[in-house]
């Protein structure tokens, strides 16, 4: 954000001084380089399992786990892959993580929520193909009581 805006200060520094000054590089050069940069700015990096692992682990694994309620598990990548499209649809409808009282009204110890930003990325990943990415580098699995 930062360097977008010392970017566009450049810009307007740059087209302010022009009449007076000759730039050190022409506009086609200059918007040249201002358009790779905000690409490089605006990119990325891909998100893969380690990054929604936690995330997972978090909010979801304190049901879906081996020896919990649910069929599905979500305490590794292969337990977790074969149901992106459910997860995806709970998260995008709200059903998941059950959570009815309104927390825009009042707090509670141990809410089950999930966050907007976490919703996000494992949303991103989804659709992104949910890489997997090298899943040794998730954090450990939480240890549940069955």
């Amino acid at each position: 954000m930062i360097i977008n805006i010392v970017i566009w200060k450049f810009l307007y520094l740059c087209l302010s001084e022009m009449p007076r000054m000759k730039p050190p590089f022409s506009i086609r050069q200059f918007f040249f380089i201002l358009f790779f940069a905000s690409i490089s700015l605006t990119s990325s990096a891909q998100l893969v399992y380690k990054d929604v692992a936690p995330i997972f682990y978090n909010r979801c694994t304190s049901c879906h786990h081996p020896g919990g309620h649910p069929p599905e598990h979500y305490t590794s990548y292969s337990e977790t892959v074969p149901w992106v499209s459910l997860i995806k649809a709970d998260l995008n409808s709200g059903k998941m993580p059950p959570w009815s009282p309104d927390t825009t009204y009042t707090r509670f110890l141990h809410e089950r929520i999930i966050t907007a930003s976490e919703k996000a990325t494992i949303i991103n990943w989804i659709n992104a193909g949910y890489p997997a990415g090298d899943t040794m580098l998730a954090p450990p699995v939480p240890v549940y009581n069955s």
